[in-house]
């Protein structure tokens, strides 16, 4: 079979991925090493994933030149740095949402029970009448999650195990059932709480722990911020860059704020910095992040990976503050303090 059409973009071999790097003003010092850099990292992701904070503005020309003085490795450098950034937040991330689940679970299971039809029971959740259609379609959802997941341990109490002669259980209680479903899910099932279950569980983080709002405010910043961290957690689990991320979900710059100090963020800022950012999922994980020695040990690990020189460039093209470590660090003592 025979196709005349003219693809959009044609296979290039390495060579030639090196001629148009070149034609692009990136500096090429050895062929070998850029061939080797291309064969581990793709042509797409090394050069489109950063070329956002590095390409010169033509206003004549809409060819995308870099900047002056980039040479490959350094965007191979920049690609390590940020998948080492990317490992070091995912783990705070999961913790954070590791609490957040368990919590969920308990609060479901000790209020409303451990059979499906108990704890699932439209009855347990927000009544008012412009949440009663999301609350109908979490609870389907949570419903569809656990009769069609082919995760264990749902799928473990759900079907048993028939090689070992196991049978199924009676039930699947909250805490089993949440570990199969994703953080968005979860998120939605948090949602549709009645406002006494939020309160039990967003003021068991350390942010708000204390009162420092009204309930609404709280609440609507506790929200926020996990969304944030979904966003950022579903862009890494997808492959994109974290230096220049973009947040789809923000915190509502009242609630922010409000809850956090203006030492670590000021409302003068937030065009600069702060909002739908790097430094917006940096503040939610400090904020949310209740085991004591992963919150020290993240200071440390973003002090040991930014003081270095890759790291000073790397908070220009993220667009951190100059002294974000220092603001986090105040950030941590204020929330044990306050």
């Amino acid at each position: 079979m025979c196709f005349n059409q003219l693809a959009d973009k044609p296979f290039k071999t390495y060579d030639q991925q090196l001629e148009i790097l070149e034609t692009r003003n990136i500096i090429i010092k050895d062929s070998k090493t850029a061939k080797k850099i291309l064969n581990t990292v793709s042509y797409y992701k090394l050069v489109n994933g950063y070329k956002q904070s590095l390409i010169v503005t033509e206003n004549d020309s809409d060819s995308e030149i870099f900047q002056d003085g980039v040479t490959i490795e350094f965007l191979y450098n920049l690609h390590i740095f940020d998948i080492t950034l990317q490992s070091i937040l995912f783990k705070y991330i999961l913790s954070i949402e590791t609490s957040f689940k368990t919590r969920i679970s308990y609060l479901i299971a000790d209020q409303y029970g451990v059979f499906e039809r108990e704890y699932l029971s439209q009855e347990n959740y927000i009544a008012s009448g412009n949440k009663r259609k999301l609350r109908r379609a979490v609870l389907k959802e949570l419903k569809e999650d656990k009769d069609n997941t082919k995760y264990t341990p749902t799928k473990y109490y759900r079907d048993g195990d028939i090689e070992n002669n196991i049978p199924p259980k009676n039930h699947i209680p909250p805490w089993i059932l949440i570990q199969n479903i994703s953080f968005t899910r979860s998120i939605r099932w948090y949602s549709i709480l009645n406002s006494n279950d939020k309160n039990q569980i967003y003021t068991q983080f350390p942010i708000t722990k204390k009162r420092r709002a009204t309930e609404t405010i709280e609440k609507e910043y506790f929200l926020d911020s996990l969304k944030i961290l979904r966003d950022y957690r579903n862009n890494v689990a997808h492959g994109y860059r974290s230096i220049n991320v973009k947040i789809k979900n923000c915190i509502d710059k009242n609630s922010l704020n409000t809850i956090i100090p203006s030492t670590v963020l000021s409302d003068s800022e937030l065009d600069t910095f702060g909002y739908k950012d790097l430094y917006s999922v940096l503040i939610s994980i400090v904020a949310l992040t209740d085991y004591l020695i992963m919150e020290n040990a993240l200071i440390d690990e973003l002090s040991a990976l930014f003081n270095t020189k890759m790291g000073e460039e790397v908070k220009k093209l993220a667009n951190l503050p100059d002294n974000f470590l220092q603001r986090l660090t105040f950030l941590k003592k204020y929330i044990e303090e306050c």
